[in-house]
């Protein structure tokens, strides 16, 4: 597996963690927040604090529609 498919795989794998924390589908603007980082740094930061708000929906909700760290902000 090269570095592309194993950033596409985490980048689902968080997706799907949100997915099931929040009880819902993402939106675009939340799922471009995971898509948006491809080092591997700043997944596993992100997986790290997702699971850190695990409970905490509106908490989530808020965190995923940031510009935190992306390339735009």
């Amino acid at each position: 597996m090269d570095n592309d498919q194993l950033v596409a795989k985490w980048q689902r794998s968080i997706i799907e963690l949100c997915v099931g924390a929040l009880g819902r589908s993402l939106t675009a603007q939340e799922a471009g927040f995971i898509n948006g980082h491809r080092g591997f740094l700043a997944l596993e930061a992100i997986e790290g604090h997702v699971r850190s708000l695990d409970g905490q929906r509106e908490a989530l909700t808020k965190y995923l529609s940031s510009d935190i760290g992306s390339a735009e902000a």
